[in-house]
Protein backbone atom coordinates (compact mmCIF):
# COMPACT_ATOMS: atom_id res chain seq x y z
CA UNK A 1 0.00 0.00 0.00
CA UNK A 2 1.32 3.64 -0.77
CA UNK A 3 1.75 6.00 1.82
CA UNK A 4 0.58 9.54 1.46
CA UNK A 5 2.05 12.35 -0.14
CA UNK A 6 3.54 14.55 2.43
CA UNK A 7 2.53 17.92 1.91
CA UNK A 8 4.98 21.40 3.05
CA UNK A 9 2.52 24.32 4.04
CA UNK A 10 4.75 27.55 2.85
CA UNK A 11 4.11 31.24 4.01
CA UNK A 12 0.06 30.77 4.05
CA UNK A 13 -1.90 32.12 7.02
CA UNK A 14 -2.94 29.99 10.04
CA UNK A 15 -6.58 29.38 9.14
CA UNK A 16 -5.42 28.32 5.61
CA UNK A 17 -2.82 25.67 6.55
CA UNK A 18 -5.64 24.69 9.32
CA UNK A 19 -8.21 24.33 6.75
CA UNK A 20 -6.05 22.53 4.11
CA UNK A 21 -4.61 20.03 6.71
CA UNK A 22 -8.48 19.41 7.65
CA UNK A 23 -9.31 19.26 4.37
CA UNK A 24 -6.51 16.10 3.67
CA UNK A 25 -7.89 14.19 6.89
CA UNK A 26 -11.36 14.36 5.68
CA UNK A 27 -10.28 12.68 1.88
CA UNK A 28 -7.76 10.11 3.61
CA UNK A 29 -10.10 7.51 2.10
CA UNK A 30 -9.13 8.66 -1.79
CA UNK A 31 -6.45 7.91 -3.75
CA UNK A 32 -3.75 9.63 -4.07
CA UNK A 33 -4.15 11.13 -0.63
CA UNK A 34 -1.89 14.12 1.14
CA UNK A 35 -1.09 14.64 4.73
CA UNK A 36 0.94 17.90 5.99
CA UNK A 37 4.87 17.37 7.17
CA UNK A 38 6.35 19.97 9.16
CA UNK A 39 9.60 19.50 7.28
CA UNK A 40 10.43 20.97 4.15
CA UNK A 41 13.37 18.96 3.10
CA UNK A 42 10.85 15.82 3.86
CA UNK A 43 8.33 16.58 1.46
CA UNK A 44 6.96 15.75 -1.37
CA UNK A 45 4.68 18.70 -2.73
CA UNK A 46 4.87 22.29 -1.51
CA UNK A 47 1.92 24.48 -1.42
CA UNK A 48 2.86 27.97 -1.45
CA UNK A 49 1.41 31.47 -0.51
CA UNK A 50 2.42 33.36 -4.39
CA UNK A 51 1.51 36.90 -3.12
CA UNK A 52 4.70 36.36 -0.43
CA UNK A 53 7.57 37.26 -2.14
CA UNK A 54 9.77 35.58 0.61
CA UNK A 55 8.13 31.97 0.49
CA UNK A 56 8.28 32.26 -3.30
CA UNK A 57 11.99 33.47 -3.77
CA UNK A 58 12.55 30.36 -1.34
CA UNK A 59 10.53 27.69 -3.89
CA UNK A 60 12.73 29.32 -6.24
CA UNK A 61 15.88 28.95 -4.45
CA UNK A 62 15.14 25.17 -3.53
CA UNK A 63 14.27 24.28 -7.06
CA UNK A 64 10.77 23.09 -6.06
CA UNK A 65 8.84 25.29 -8.54
CA UNK A 66 7.53 21.99 -10.73
CA UNK A 67 6.50 20.55 -7.80
CA UNK A 68 4.59 23.13 -5.61
CA UNK A 69 1.24 24.59 -5.95
CA UNK A 70 1.23 28.46 -5.78
CA UNK A 71 -2.34 29.88 -3.87
CA UNK A 72 -2.51 33.67 -4.45
CA UNK A 73 -3.80 36.54 -6.27
CA UNK A 74 -1.69 36.38 -9.11
CA UNK A 75 -0.26 33.16 -10.81
CA UNK A 76 4.07 33.37 -10.41
CA UNK A 77 5.38 32.99 -14.02
CA UNK A 78 7.29 30.19 -12.19
CA UNK A 79 4.22 28.23 -11.66
CA UNK A 80 3.61 24.71 -13.25
CA UNK A 81 0.34 24.50 -10.51
CA UNK A 82 -1.95 27.40 -9.20
CA UNK A 83 -4.80 28.21 -7.11
CA UNK A 84 -6.64 31.50 -6.80
CA UNK A 85 -7.37 32.98 -3.63
CA UNK A 86 -9.89 33.01 -1.85
CA UNK A 87 -8.40 29.26 -1.28
CA UNK A 88 -10.32 26.67 -1.96
CA UNK A 89 -9.23 23.44 -0.89
CA UNK A 90 -10.63 21.40 -3.55
CA UNK A 91 -9.03 23.64 -6.45
CA UNK A 92 -5.66 22.62 -4.56
CA UNK A 93 -6.32 19.46 -4.11
CA UNK A 94 -6.97 19.10 -7.99
CA UNK A 95 -3.41 20.78 -8.64
CA UNK A 96 -1.99 18.24 -6.14
CA UNK A 97 -3.84 15.73 -8.36
CA UNK A 98 -2.15 16.55 -11.29
CA UNK A 99 1.34 17.26 -9.91
CA UNK A 100 1.24 12.98 -9.10
CA UNK A 101 -0.08 12.35 -12.22
CA UNK A 102 3.08 14.40 -14.07
CA UNK A 103 5.41 12.11 -11.81
CA UNK A 104 3.16 9.02 -12.53
CA UNK A 105 4.33 9.68 -16.37
CA UNK A 106 7.54 10.05 -15.53
CA UNK A 107 8.07 6.73 -14.02
CA UNK A 108 8.11 8.02 -10.61
CA UNK A 109 7.20 5.65 -7.72
CA UNK A 110 4.77 7.01 -5.14
CA UNK A 111 5.50 6.91 -1.47
CA UNK A 112 5.59 3.30 -0.17
CA UNK A 113 5.95 2.05 -3.73
CA UNK A 114 9.16 0.26 -5.11
CA UNK A 115 12.39 2.20 -4.71
CA UNK A 116 10.87 4.33 -2.42
CA UNK A 117 11.17 4.95 0.95
CA UNK A 118 10.12 7.89 3.50
CA UNK A 119 13.51 7.38 5.50
CA UNK A 120 15.37 10.80 5.60
CA UNK A 121 18.64 9.21 5.57
CA UNK A 122 17.38 7.91 1.42
CA UNK A 123 17.38 11.55 0.68
CA UNK A 124 20.09 13.69 -0.54
CA UNK A 125 21.46 15.84 2.38
CA UNK A 126 20.14 19.97 1.61
CA UNK A 127 17.05 21.41 0.86
CA UNK A 128 17.98 22.01 -2.64
CA UNK A 129 18.63 18.57 -3.27
CA UNK A 130 15.47 16.82 -2.00
CA UNK A 131 13.91 15.78 -4.85
CA UNK A 132 16.42 15.35 -6.91
CA UNK A 133 16.54 11.89 -8.37
CA UNK A 134 20.37 10.17 -8.19
CA UNK A 135 22.44 10.19 -11.45
CA UNK A 136 22.61 6.30 -11.65
CA UNK A 137 18.74 6.41 -11.17
CA UNK A 138 17.86 2.92 -12.90
CA UNK A 139 15.80 3.48 -16.18
CA UNK A 140 11.96 1.68 -15.75
CA UNK A 141 12.06 -1.40 -17.65
CA UNK A 142 10.17 -2.21 -20.23
CA UNK A 143 8.47 -5.34 -18.63
CA UNK A 144 7.66 -4.13 -15.57
CA UNK A 145 3.43 -3.70 -15.23
CA UNK A 146 2.57 -0.19 -15.35
CA UNK A 147 1.54 1.78 -12.43
CA UNK A 148 -2.10 3.06 -11.58
CA UNK A 149 -2.82 5.86 -14.47
CA UNK A 150 -4.37 9.06 -13.49
CA UNK A 151 -6.16 10.59 -15.99
CA UNK A 152 -8.21 13.30 -17.40
CA UNK A 153 -5.35 15.76 -16.43
CA UNK A 154 -3.45 18.16 -19.47
CA UNK A 155 0.06 17.61 -20.13
CA UNK A 156 2.38 20.35 -18.15
CA UNK A 157 4.79 22.35 -19.77
CA UNK A 158 8.71 21.95 -18.66
CA UNK A 159 9.87 24.84 -16.85
CA UNK A 160 13.50 26.28 -17.73
CA UNK A 161 16.16 25.19 -15.29
CA UNK A 162 16.66 28.09 -12.36
CA UNK A 163 20.36 29.04 -12.25
CA UNK A 164 22.63 31.54 -10.34
CA UNK A 165 20.09 30.99 -7.38
CA UNK A 166 21.56 31.04 -3.33
CA UNK A 167 22.41 28.59 -1.47
CA UNK A 168 20.29 27.56 1.48
CA UNK A 169 21.45 25.85 4.43
CA UNK A 170 19.56 22.38 5.30
CA UNK A 171 16.29 22.83 6.85
CA UNK A 172 15.71 20.48 9.93
CA UNK A 173 13.27 22.74 12.09
CA UNK A 174 9.55 23.38 11.73
CA UNK A 175 8.93 26.14 8.87
CA UNK A 176 7.54 28.54 11.61
CA UNK A 177 10.90 28.75 13.12
CA UNK A 178 13.07 28.79 9.80
CA UNK A 179 11.33 31.29 7.45
CA UNK A 180 12.07 34.22 8.78
CA UNK A 181 15.60 33.97 9.07
CA UNK A 182 15.25 32.96 5.66
CA UNK A 183 12.52 35.45 4.11
CA UNK A 184 15.22 38.07 5.52
CA UNK A 185 17.78 36.53 3.28
CA UNK A 186 16.14 36.29 0.49
CA UNK A 187 14.49 39.39 -0.62
CA UNK A 188 14.84 43.37 1.30
CA UNK A 189 11.44 44.08 0.66
CA UNK A 190 8.68 43.95 3.29
CA UNK A 191 5.60 41.30 2.47
CA UNK A 192 3.11 43.52 0.88
CA UNK A 193 -0.35 43.36 1.80
CA UNK A 194 -2.68 40.54 -0.22
CA UNK A 195 -5.02 43.29 -0.89
CA UNK A 196 -7.03 43.14 -4.31
CA UNK A 197 -4.67 43.15 -7.14
CA UNK A 198 -4.67 45.72 -9.69
CA UNK A 199 -6.26 44.88 -13.20
CA UNK A 200 -4.03 42.02 -14.61
CA UNK A 201 -2.04 43.81 -16.89
CA UNK A 202 0.88 41.49 -17.48
CA UNK A 203 4.19 42.06 -14.78
CA UNK A 204 5.55 45.44 -14.57
CA UNK A 205 8.24 46.29 -16.69
CA UNK A 206 10.89 48.39 -14.63
CA UNK A 207 12.17 49.96 -17.56
CA UNK A 208 9.11 51.81 -17.87
CA UNK A 209 9.46 55.66 -18.14
CA UNK A 210 8.78 57.31 -14.81
CA UNK A 211 5.00 58.46 -15.88
CA UNK A 212 4.27 54.94 -16.50
CA UNK A 213 5.39 54.16 -13.09
CA UNK A 214 3.18 57.05 -11.55
CA UNK A 215 0.23 55.70 -13.18
CA UNK A 216 0.64 52.53 -11.80
CA UNK A 217 1.39 54.18 -8.59
CA UNK A 218 -2.25 55.93 -8.86
CA UNK A 219 -4.02 53.06 -10.14
CA UNK A 220 -2.91 51.21 -6.46
CA UNK A 221 -5.84 50.36 -4.20
CA UNK A 222 -6.54 52.49 -1.29
CA UNK A 223 -6.34 50.93 1.85
CA UNK A 224 -9.94 49.20 3.26
CA UNK A 225 -12.37 51.73 5.03
CA UNK A 226 -15.53 49.97 5.71
CA UNK A 227 -16.27 46.87 7.60
CA UNK A 228 -19.89 45.11 7.98
CA UNK A 229 -20.46 43.16 10.95
CA UNK A 230 -23.57 40.69 10.77
CA UNK A 231 -24.73 39.61 14.07
CA UNK A 232 -27.40 38.77 16.41
CA UNK A 233 -25.97 40.27 19.36
CA UNK A 234 -25.60 43.83 19.68
CA UNK A 235 -22.92 43.35 22.84
CA UNK A 236 -20.95 41.21 19.84
CA UNK A 237 -21.85 44.02 17.37
CA UNK A 238 -20.31 46.71 19.96
CA UNK A 239 -17.33 44.96 21.02
CA UNK A 240 -15.97 43.99 17.62
CA UNK A 241 -16.83 47.63 16.35
CA UNK A 242 -14.63 49.24 18.48
CA UNK A 243 -11.76 46.56 17.91
CA UNK A 244 -12.23 47.69 14.67
CA UNK A 245 -12.19 51.15 14.84
CA UNK A 246 -8.57 50.95 16.47
CA UNK A 247 -7.57 50.01 12.39
CA UNK A 248 -9.08 53.11 11.47
CA UNK A 249 -12.56 50.89 9.86
CA UNK A 250 -15.78 52.37 10.12
CA UNK A 251 -18.23 49.76 10.78
CA UNK A 252 -22.06 49.30 10.51
CA UNK A 253 -23.94 46.68 12.07
CA UNK A 254 -27.06 45.00 11.07
CA UNK A 255 -28.66 41.93 12.90
CA UNK A 256 -30.01 39.44 9.84
CA UNK A 257 -28.65 38.44 6.45
CA UNK A 258 -31.67 40.49 4.90
CA UNK A 259 -30.84 43.48 6.22
CA UNK A 260 -26.92 42.60 5.82
CA UNK A 261 -27.61 42.05 1.49
CA UNK A 262 -29.38 45.31 1.97
CA UNK A 263 -26.53 46.70 2.79
CA UNK A 264 -24.38 45.51 0.85
CA UNK A 265 -26.27 46.31 -2.37
CA UNK A 266 -26.39 50.06 -1.41
CA UNK A 267 -22.39 50.37 -0.73
CA UNK A 268 -19.03 48.79 -0.82
CA UNK A 269 -17.36 46.90 1.78
CA UNK A 270 -14.12 45.60 2.28
CA UNK A 271 -14.77 43.38 5.03
CA UNK A 272 -17.83 41.41 5.96
CA UNK A 273 -17.86 39.52 9.57
CA UNK A 274 -20.48 36.94 10.02
CA UNK A 275 -21.79 34.86 12.93
CA UNK A 276 -22.50 31.95 11.88
CA UNK A 277 -26.26 31.42 14.12
CA UNK A 278 -28.43 34.51 12.79
CA UNK A 279 -31.33 33.79 14.76
CA UNK A 280 -34.82 32.91 13.45
CA UNK A 281 -35.52 36.19 11.98
CA UNK A 282 -32.46 35.59 9.26
CA UNK A 283 -33.97 34.48 6.29
CA UNK A 284 -30.02 32.50 6.02
CA UNK A 285 -27.46 31.20 8.56
CA UNK A 286 -23.79 32.35 8.29
CA UNK A 287 -23.43 30.00 6.02
CA UNK A 288 -25.93 30.22 3.63
CA UNK A 289 -25.07 34.12 3.88
CA UNK A 290 -21.18 33.20 2.82
CA UNK A 291 -22.71 31.45 -0.68
CA UNK A 292 -25.28 34.47 -1.32
CA UNK A 293 -22.18 36.72 -0.70
CA UNK A 294 -20.04 34.97 -3.21
CA UNK A 295 -23.26 34.78 -5.12
CA UNK A 296 -23.68 37.98 -5.83
CA UNK A 297 -20.51 40.36 -4.86
CA UNK A 298 -17.47 38.24 -5.80
CA UNK A 299 -17.54 39.38 -9.07
CA UNK A 300 -16.55 42.94 -9.05
CA UNK A 301 -13.21 44.58 -8.74
CA UNK A 302 -12.88 44.67 -4.71
CA UNK A 303 -15.31 41.91 -3.56
CA UNK A 304 -15.01 42.06 -0.02
CA UNK A 305 -13.89 39.75 2.39
CA UNK A 306 -15.86 37.43 4.10
CA UNK A 307 -14.64 36.67 7.75
CA UNK A 308 -16.39 34.04 9.74
CA UNK A 309 -16.70 34.95 13.84
CA UNK A 310 -18.46 32.19 16.12
CA UNK A 311 -18.05 30.16 18.65
CA UNK A 312 -18.33 26.96 16.82
CA UNK A 313 -14.73 26.99 15.79
CA UNK A 314 -13.88 23.31 15.44
CA UNK A 315 -12.01 21.75 12.26
CA UNK A 316 -14.88 20.71 10.62
CA UNK A 317 -16.95 24.50 11.16
CA UNK A 318 -13.42 26.05 9.83
CA UNK A 319 -14.03 23.53 6.60
CA UNK A 320 -17.47 24.11 6.58
CA UNK A 321 -17.10 27.57 6.57
CA UNK A 322 -14.45 27.72 3.36
CA UNK A 323 -16.44 25.87 1.24
CA UNK A 324 -19.54 28.34 2.04
CA UNK A 325 -17.36 31.06 0.50
CA UNK A 326 -15.18 32.54 3.65
CA UNK A 327 -11.64 34.14 3.58
CA UNK A 328 -10.87 34.09 6.85
CA UNK A 329 -12.49 32.33 10.35
CA UNK A 330 -12.34 33.85 13.96
CA UNK A 331 -13.85 32.54 17.21
CA UNK A 332 -15.28 33.84 19.83
CA UNK A 333 -14.55 35.07 22.38
CA UNK A 334 -12.80 37.43 19.77
CA UNK A 335 -9.46 35.85 19.15
CA UNK A 336 -7.78 39.44 18.83
CA UNK A 337 -4.24 38.46 18.10
CA UNK A 338 -6.04 36.12 14.69
CA UNK A 339 -8.42 39.69 13.86
CA UNK A 340 -4.69 41.78 13.39
CA UNK A 341 -3.33 39.30 11.37
CA UNK A 342 -6.20 39.24 9.19
CA UNK A 343 -6.15 42.79 9.08
CA UNK A 344 -2.93 43.28 8.55
CA UNK A 345 -2.76 41.13 5.71
CA UNK A 346 -4.94 43.93 4.18
CA UNK A 347 -2.42 47.04 4.82
CA UNK A 348 -3.74 48.06 8.14
CA UNK A 349 -1.86 48.82 11.05
CA UNK A 350 -3.37 49.65 14.50
CA UNK A 351 -3.06 53.55 15.09
CA UNK A 352 -3.06 53.70 18.85
CA UNK A 353 -5.34 56.70 19.45
CA UNK A 354 -8.78 57.43 19.62
CA UNK A 355 -11.93 56.27 17.69
CA UNK A 356 -13.04 56.82 14.25
CA UNK A 357 -15.85 58.84 14.09
CA UNK A 358 -19.05 57.35 13.19
CA UNK A 359 -20.13 57.47 8.99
Amino acid sequence: MTLPYRIALLGLAAFERSTLSTYFRLAANRTPRYEVGPVLDEADFLVADADHEPSVQLVLATEKAHDTVFVGVRRPAEARAWAARPLEPLTVLRELDALVAARARAGVPAPGGAGRTRHAASRPSGVAGAHRAPATAPAPSRGSPPGPELTGFPELPELPELTELPELPELTEPLELVLPALAASAVSAPRAASAPALADEGPVDATAPPDAAARCLAAAPSLPTRALIIDDSEVAQRFLRSRLQAYRLVADCVANSQQALERLRQSAYAFVFVDLELGPASPYDGLGLCRKIKQEFATGASPPQIVVVTAHHGELDRVRATLAGADAFLGKPLDEVALERILVRQGLRHRHAGPVPDA
